[in-house]
């Protein structure tokens, strides 16, 4: 829209005439938005003018919604929302307690296998910066460190894991995952044998650890989830629901932890869904086919799923959606009540109280309500004020937009061969040659040294104030 509003005006211009997702808000702190909920008339400003800036920026002139009563009505014959969405908060401190103990253990693998890379990395347990870590070691072509983060970011994913899957499955697949990065080489080399040895052994002791406890198979959280699915498919007839997790390898893990119970195998058939290019699990397009075959048959009541079910799967029959421990965006909000289609559904997160993704939710539905409220206000406001209002912002943006092109072109001509030039340097006063003036690049009236050699042939004096000098004369 850029190129029509800046560049070619005279031309027939595009007309937006639908947004099919929320255009949120302006507010992204969850701090901000908690201490801006005592003042409504602030937080509908602040949505309200994301959508002046949204119609601005789109050419876009008009933000329609259904307003009247009997449409409202009839939409909601047509389309059922959840009668219960409730967030669930779980927590058990002695499991929290038992963790902690556990992450140490863990942490203290990782710190090992840190100690082995040259150069050394800072990062730890941040997946984020590991994966940064990986790629520069990959660019250095140092693939010793490549091997070792590889290990890292694995157990990383599985630390972070340790307080919502079952620890068994947990320890089973970093065993499983070891052993392929492993067997994946032919020859490997002596640091991947050292550390591929260390991890199994490490882990094989913790596994008899866990073996002595309650929490090897379960913990409180999935035997929390485990009772709400029993009572949600009790209740119905032909129940059938969606848990939706952040990541495949939750998929993967869970699926395989409802069918290796034996007390609720009569009652939970799961199912799992992941797309293709999952880093630890993928499903082929037939897998994901009969996956949604056999949850639209009612062979299977529970499905399993990543954010790839999130936005547009639309099963009539599907009465319930868990989030576990999932929270996206206000869009991934308001996209997983839509997967509950069935009449008096209902939909959940499932989260450890207190946690980041509780936080993260109560700022999601926050700015949902900041969004509804500017819907309102933006129906209030007159129509020849709203073009004024619109029309200003569109200006104020297209004047960025030419500012920001301005800059770029500036960039873009400093980045040009500079001005060269032929001959040598030497000292005024005693003549002694110091280098070449290709050596110097001139930009404007700067110039500037891009050889090291004629640095190490003058005496530098530094100056804590910028100093002036004549200009170099050119015989």
């Amino acid at each position: 829209m850029e190129q029509y509003l800046v560049y070619h005006q005279s031309e027939n211009q595009p007309r937006i005439i639908g947004l099919t997702a929320s255009c949120g808000t302006k507010l992204t702190d969850a701090n901000l938005i908690l201490e801006e909920l005592a003042n409504g008339e602030k937080r509908r400003c602040n949505a309200l003018d994301k959508l002046y800036e949204l119609c601005a920026t789109l050419n876009c002139r008009d933000v329609v919604t259904v307003t009247k009563a009997e449409h409202i009505e009839e939409l909601n014959k047509k389309i059922h929302k959840p009668t219960d969405d409730k967030i669930l908060d779980v927590e058990s401190v002695p499991f929290y307690r038992f963790i902690e103990q556990l992450v140490e253990i863990i942490t203290d693998l990782l710190q090992y296998i840190k100690s082995q890379c040259t150069p050394s990395i800072a990062a730890l347990d941040d997946e984020q910066r590991l994966v940064e870590e990986k790629h520069t070691a990959e660019v250095n072509k140092n693939f010793t460190n490549v091997i070792l983060i590889k290990y890292m970011i694995m157990l990383v994913k599985r630390l972070n894991a340790l307080t919502d899957l079952p620890l068994k499955s947990i320890m089973d697949d970093i065993i499983k995952k070891i052993d392929l990065f492993y067997n994946k080489k032919e020859t490997p080399i002596d640091i991947e044998i050292k550390i591929h040895d260390y991890c199994i052994q490490t882990v094989n002791t913790i596994v008899d650890q866990l073996k002595e406890t309650e929490y090897y198979l379960t913990n409180p959280k999935l035997d929390f989830l485990t009772n709400l699915l029993k009572d949600l498919i009790r209740k119905r007839d032909n129940a059938r629901g969606l848990i939706l997790v952040s990541r495949t390898l939750y998929a993967k893990l869970m699926f395989d932890y409802f069918n290796e119970r034996e007390d609720v195998k009569d009652i939970i058939k799961p199912g799992w869904l992941v797309g293709q290019n999952g880093v630890d699990y993928q499903n082929s397009l037939s897998e994901q086919d009969e996956a949604l075959k056999n949850f639209r048959k009612g062979l299977s009541n529970v499905l399993i799923a990543t954010d790839i079910v999130q936005e547009g799967l639309d099963v009539p029959e599907c009465s319930f959606v868990i989030r576990y421990e999932f929270v996206s965006n206000e869009i991934g909000t308001v996209q997983s009540r839509g997967r509950a289609r069935a009449e008096k559904s209902s939909c959940f997160l499932v989260v450890d109280k207190g946690s980041k993704n509780y936080v993260k939710e109560m700022t999601n539905r926050l700015k949902e309500l900041e969004m509804l409220e500017a819907l309102k206000s933006w129906q209030q406001i007159p129509p020849d004020q709203l073009q004024v209002n619109l029309q200003n912002i569109q200006n104020t943006i297209i004047n960025q937009w030419r500012q920001q092109e301005e800059i770029q072109q500036i960039i873009q001509s400093c980045r040009e061969d500079p001005e060269t030039m032929d001959g040598k340097v030497s000292c005024r006063s005693c003549d002694y040659y110091l280098g070449e003036l290709s050596w110097i690049r001139k930009r404007n009236n700067n110039y500037f040294i891009s050889q090291q050699q004629l640095v190490e042939r003058v005496e530098v004096e530094r100056y804590s104030n910028a100093q002036i000098f004549k200009e170099i004369q050119v015989n």
